[in-house]
């Protein structure tokens, strides 16, 4: 089972598509099993956001070290620097972190987060968590 991310705001998420050949971070319209995760946000834009492993699972640091360490870090940045354009042009963001299925399951926790939270190395996505960006 993968961990499914979402990001959400009020204003239109830039999409950028997977690719297999040089996969890294990319956000991506939401399927037609995703939709029920739109009852966690009040935002009216809601997007997929995905890592290097195509999936959310990209975004697992627990157990890493070096290389495999160092990309699931680089997922993070490159979604603070999404979340941080949003920001920058005065939107609302939020995200939600769940297991695949799990998408209309209400959140076990609710955290306001920081960009530089959100990069910190010690930071991590905990399971059916929202998370207002601040």
């Amino acid at each position: 089972m993968c961990l499914a991310l979402y990001i959400a705001s009020d204003l239109k998420i830039p999409i950028t598509a997977y690719n297999d050949r040089i996969p890294r971070f990319h956000v991506t319209e939401l399927e037609k099993n995703d939709f029920l995760v739109k009852k966690q946000f009040c935002l009216p834009n809601v997007s997929y956001a995905g890592s290097n492993e195509g999936c959310g699972c990209g975004f697992f640091k627990d157990g890493l070290e070096g290389e495999e360490l160092e990309l699931a870090q680089e997922n993070y940045y490159s979604l603070a620097h999404c979340v941080s354009a949003l920001k920058f042009k005065g939107g609302k963001v939020a995200l939600f972190a769940c297991w695949e299925g799990d998408q209309g399951t209400m959140p076990k926790t609710r955290e306001k987060l920081s960009v530089s939270e959100l990069t910190s190395k010690a930071f991590e996505f905990k399971e059916l968590a929202y998370y207002e960006i601040v």
